[in-house]
């Protein structure tokens, strides 16, 4: 599958110490199918060697370092708020120790309707990749949690679901929707920030 050139992709990945995975994630995003993505790396203030790493090793991918741990959502909305200033139409927030599937962004983009904001793909465990570690799930919105536990163990979908949630792991994200929506919300640093989102 083909996409039109003003299609403009990003993904952001975010790092703490932790290059080994961020270097395989990014390989990964590399060795997508019938698709460029621009790939931003957020260095979350590490310790370590990795920025150095990075500039070796993944010299096409922009780095940002902030300086300091902003936690999940800081690190993911310095990095939401550069591609949207340089025309990103949708970005991919993905966790740095993912490894995506090559075909993984064409088939998101293809669960696009007019009126949705997000898309996110099924996750499994790394030990475990023929077990669902999350399918998104249903909200229980009295008790502002979810109702089904990531849809672990339940039936692997054959067609697009609607979701209430969508974990924030691996989420391709709609521009025109995080201007409505806003970013991620920083007061909740890690946890919580996808669930949050999604409500709104």
């Amino acid at each position: 599958m083909q996409f039109a050139a003003s299609t403009i992709i990003y993904a952001v990945i975010v790092n703490w110490n932790r290059p080994d995975d961020t270097l395989a994630c990014i390989k990964s995003l590399y060795e997508q199918e019938n698709i460029e993505i621009n790939l931003v790396i957020i260095d979350n203030g590490s310790s370590d060697y990795s920025v150095a790493r990075f500039r070796q090793e993944a010299p096409k991918a922009h780095i940002i370092e902030t300086g300091r741990n902003l936690g999940f959502a800081g690190g993911y909305n310095v990095g939401l708020e550069y591609c949207m200033a340089n025309g990103a139409n949708w970005i991919l927030i993905v966790n740095n120790d993912t490894i995506a599937a090559p075909d993984l962004v064409c088939k998101l983009l293809t669960g696009f309707s007019p009126d949705t904001a997000a898309v996110g793909p099924l996750i499994y465990y790394a030990e475990y990749p023929k077990q669902i570690w999350s399918q998104g799930g249903s909200i229980n919105r009295l008790l502002l949690e979810l109702a089904d536990n990531h849809g672990r163990g339940a039936t692997i979908p054959t067609e697009i679901t609607t979701r209430d949630f969508l974990s924030g792991c691996c989420l391709l994200l709609r521009c025109s929707a995080l201007e409505q929506v806003g970013l991620l919300d920083n007061g909740f640093f890690l946890y919580y920030e996808d669930l949050d989102w999604c409500l709104r």
